[in-house]
């Protein structure tokens, strides 16, 4: 009986044994997999940031060689201020009607420090400058993206901490500008309508903006994308449109393109039950010189082409899909 309990006694401690052997195996197979989980994560973090770290690199370095770039077009005058855009029609005003959609009015202090920058001498030209702003900033999205375009100067005699911006150039920065030229009504409502729209016009036209020196090469080409085919099928298939004329019309009232620009073409509707001028708006995708992403219209001929419009191209692509599909 002694042989049996302590038999029995040994079988039970070896069962103990094996199954605290099989546990620590459990146990150090469970960590060896929590380890190499933890490991590939940790991998993967590090190749995370590694391509973050590779990402803002590479950003740091374009932001780097455009800065280069410009500073190279500026002829080495670097010369940039935060303004307050606000809505301005003094070129209007003046009775000012070739090249005044993109004239800005900036403060006299601008025109001093453009002195000392180098940049007030006579023999440099036409004075140009890029406007930009953050859009994400204004919407409160949080998608931060970057509206710019190109201006001349009508003159220094602006409001300190302001640069006064036509309508054509807040909308080309994402800032919607009501049309506040609408006729009196004969009815008082129609009045304190306008009169609400023009307020409301005047708040949604201050906008924080960067105005930075530029020197633009004068433009040789640029190729304009309509935004929708009606262009083409109404205006280059009416036979009494001369569509060049309407392009050096528009043209004319303004004196710099940006690629990204929208150019508004007008002309009067010739079919329809209603009589009167009708807006196309064209989208600029490419200009010649290109090194500065921007050129000026003053005193050169520009050789305009019209790429194929926006709609076609979303037509074509569809088109393209449902085939593959």
């Amino acid at each position: 009986g002694r042989e049996m309990f302590l038999q029995g006694a040994a079988d039970k401690l070896k069962r103990e044994q094996d199954k605290r052997k099989a546990d620590l195996q459990r146990r150090q197979a469970a960590e060896r997999r929590a380890a190499a989980v933890a490991e590939a994560h940790r991998r993967e973090r590090d190749d995370v940031e590694k391509q973050e770290r590779h990402e803002t690199r590479m950003r740091e370095a374009e932001e780097r060689a455009a800065r280069e770039r410009i500073l190279a077009n500026n002829e080495g005058i670097s010369w940039e201020t935060r303004l307050s855009g606000v809505r301005s029609d003094a070129a209007v005003a003046k009775g000012i009607r070739n090249r005044a959609d993109d004239k800005v009015v900036l403060p006299p202090s601008a025109w001093r420090a453009l002195q000392n920058a180098g940049a007030a001498s006579s023999d440099r030209g036409h004075m140009f400058f890029e406007v930009s702003r953050r859009a994400g900033e204004a919407s409160g999205t949080g998608a931060d993206t970057t509206r710019r375009t190109h201006v001349a100067v009508l003159g220094f005699d602006g409001v300190e901490g302001t640069v006064g911006l036509p309508p054509a150039v807040l909308r080309q920065l994402g800032v919607s500008t009501a049309d506040t030229t609408g006729r009196a009504g004969s009815r008082m409502a129609e009045d304190e309508k306008k009169e609400a729209r023009d307020f409301e016009d005047e708040i949604a036209s201050v906008v924080d903006v960067l105005v930075s020196y530029r020197r633009l090469p004068r433009g040789t080409y640029c190729k304009l994308q309509p935004k929708s085919q009606d262009f083409q099928g109404e205006l280059a298939s009416e036979a009494g449109v001369d569509l060049r004329a309407l392009l050096e019309t528009a043209m004319t009232r303004r004196c710099t393109l940006s690629v990204g620009d929208e150019v508004v073409v007008s002309a009067e509707s010739l079919g329809g039950s209603v009589p009167g001028l009708k807006s196309y708006a064209l989208r600029c995708v490419e200009v010649q010189p290109d090194d500065a992403g921007a050129v000026s219209l003053m005193e050169t001929d520009v050789e305009v082409d019209i790429a194929p419009s926006e709609d076609y191209e979303a037509a074509m692509r569809r088109m393209a899909e449902a085939e593959a599909a």
